[in-house]
């Protein structure tokens, strides 16, 4: 196990091996969550090259890993988890709410946001 410290944030890295069995349909979840008011961001990679990412928060501490997600599946689900971390994000919401009060028209704005590594 690697932890190290990274702004605001811990970074955990662990390795678990599985004796050859599949983790599809596998549930991972965070022990005593549901007791703290943080979130966890959960990557896995797989040995196939499949990797799953969820946001585990106290009132959703645990993942399934899918069986088989589609490419659909994919795009909604990390839609929902930029969607809420721009919502949760004071200072994203500020940072929108400037842009449109310097930048006119809808094509120009959806140019800046696009271009912009926020």
């Amino acid at each position: 196990m690697r932890r190290r410290q990274l702004g605001g944030a811990m970074v955990e890295t662990k390795s678990y091996s599985t004796h050859g069995q599949a983790l599809q349909g596998a549930v991972l979840g965070v022990d005593g969550l549901s007791a703290v008011p943080t979130d966890v961001v959960v990557r896995i990679s797989l040995l196939d090259g499949i990797e799953h990412s969820a946001v585990l928060r106290s009132n959703n501490s645990s993942f399934t890993i899918p069986e088989r997600i589609t490419n659909g599946e994919l795009a909604v689900s990390y839609w929902r988890m930029g969607t809420i971390h721009i919502l949760e994000g004071f200072d994203h919401l500020l940072f929108l709410l400037t842009l449109l009060l310097i930048v006119t028209g809808i094509w120009p704005l959806l140019k800046t946001v696009r271009s912009c590594s926020c």
